[in-house]
């Protein structure tokens, strides 16, 4: 379920911004101390508190963020991204709307695929809104996943 928030105080305009329910309670918290605060302590913690936002960012994009190479997943342990590839190579390109429709998942998850395969050189960069190319061939993939290093 999503909660609809509204502004940051600093913005002349109203600003929306959405989150996750678990994340209402830290933000309830945050309203309510800049809601606490005299006028002459609003300037000084406003920039404490609201800088607190890129925490709250971090945890609802990355709950579990670590820095330990245990806890990452290679894109070659990922099935979907690997189920991914294989489209791309049975059909020379690869789009998100593509990968949207065929393994039935949503755009955040398609482009999350789409930009694993650029990074990991198997597919061409961005041209506009044209599907990117397919950079491997069938013998490199099953070297590359066959036999992962």
């Amino acid at each position: 379920m999503f909660l609809p928030l509204f502004t940051k105080f600093c913005y002349s305009s109203f600003r929306r911004y959405q989150f996750v329910e678990k994340l209402r309670k830290k933000l309830l918290e945050i309203f309510d101390q800049l809601s606490s605060l005299g006028k002459k302590q609003l300037t000084l913690e406003a920039s404490r508190i609201l800088n607190s936002e890129a925490e709250i960012l971090k945890l609802y994009y990355n709950p579990e963020a670590s820095t330990n190479e245990e806890n990452t997943v290679s894109i070659f342990e990922d099935e979907l991204t690997q189920k991914a590839i294989e489209l791309a190579l049975e059909y020379g390109q690869i789009s998100i709307s593509m990968l949207q429709c065929r393994l039935k998942i949503g755009y955040a998850q398609a482009a999350r695929i789409v930009d694993e395969m650029e990074t990991n050189h198997l597919i061409s960069a961005s041209d506009g809104s044209k599907p990117r190319q397919v950079i491997i061939t069938w013998d490199e993939y099953h070297k590359r996943f066959d036999n992962p290093i």
